[in-house]
């Protein structure tokens, strides 16, 4: 059997009472995964970007204009192969596959958004993400929506706790919109030297915004194994926004999974360590500004602020 292989765009459509769109469809039309539930997607065109693909697709199979929508790639790992008839030719190839995953929020109610099924598509459905494991699935698992799901109350949850100073959520509501729109972190560093530090190489910017009293840093992860346990005293909190891969940060005992659009917050003597998992790279913000005289390493366990060495051996050898 021929083999091709596929660059695949598919979106994460959230309404904003929390809803998942899935879509079905036609078993007899051929094409990939035609008998499971699918989120909204497809192959992207010769001199489409994926981002041109995405809106292109969700346009043809559910009928909605996203242009204007909030739009993150959330995953870019994902692969898969699966038997594939051509509609042109009517041949069977197997069909390698490179998903690429968006996250798609929408400013409006489930039963108020306006869908159409197109393309491929002959069934669209909103779904609780608690009912996922009632739908026939495939890529992404249900392993991947449980971690998109996680980055959604995650974020929310940053933007609502009360116990954030009015300043934090204000850092976060600015920081986040250029974080999104960062494609190519490495260009942002082009002709700086980093510093090499127990975090991996971190490339100290100037911030693009007017905001005096933060400190903008890009923490390059890929090759660290961890970042050791440390925290940071005289006031000041450190934010981290996960610009591309995977990992764990443990911040103030509470484990965090960090994937694309995650936003983590470390108070003031707060201990914190960092496992990346794969291709970890993050914004870093310190307000007031980063001083390495305020960064205190911590190797045995301090409940004063919240570092168990347990914890840390049991991760760090997972």
């Amino acid at each position: 059997m021929r083999r091709i292989s596929r660059t695949i765009v598919s979106a994460l459509i959230f309404s904003s009472d929390d809803k998942l769109l899935m879509g079905m469809k036609d078993v007899n039309g051929g094409g990939v995964y035609a008998d499971c539930w699918h989120i909204p997607g497809g192959g992207v065109d010769g001199g489409e970007s994926l981002e041109q693909a995405l809106e292109r697709e969700i346009l043809e199979e559910v009928g909605a204009d996203v242009s204007k929508a909030h739009i993150v790639l959330v995953d870019d790992k994902g692969r898969g192969q699966t038997e594939k008839t051509l509609k042109d030719t009517g041949e069977k190839v197997l069909c390698e596959m490179r998903f690429n995953v968006f996250r798609v929020d929408l400013s409006d109610a489930a039963a108020d958004i306006l869908l159409k099924p197109g393309d491929d598509l002959v069934k669209l459905k909103w779904v609780e993400l608690a009912n996922l494991n009632n739908y026939k699935l495939r890529h992404p698992r249900p392993r991947f929506l449980n971690v998109y799901e996680l980055l959604r109350k995650r974020y929310d949850e940053t933007m609502q706790n009360e116990e954030y100073p009015q300043a934090i959520q204000e850092l976060i509501a600015a920081w986040k919109p250029f974080v999104d729109g960062i494609d190519d972190w490495q260009k942002l560093v082009e002709g700086v030297t980093p510093k090499e530090t127990y975090c991996g190489p971190i490339y100290e910017l100037k911030s693009p915004l007017t905001r005096p009293n933060e400190s903008f840093a890009v923490a390059d992860m890929r090759k660290v194994k961890v970042a050791e346990p440390h925290y940071h005293t005289n006031g000041e909190t450190e934010v981290y926004f996960v610009v591309s891969g995977s990992g764990v940060t443990v911040d103030g005992g509470e484990e965090i999974q960090l994937v694309p659009g995650v936003v983590v917050v470390t108070p003031p003597n707060t201990a914190h360590f960092t496992i990346p998992k794969e291709n970890l790279v993050l914004v870093v913000i310190n307000t007031p500004p980063f001083n390495p005289a305020n960064n205190i390493h911590v190797a045995h366990s301090d409940p004063n602020v919240g570092f168990d060495e347990a914890q840390f051996e049991r991760l760090k050898g997972e």
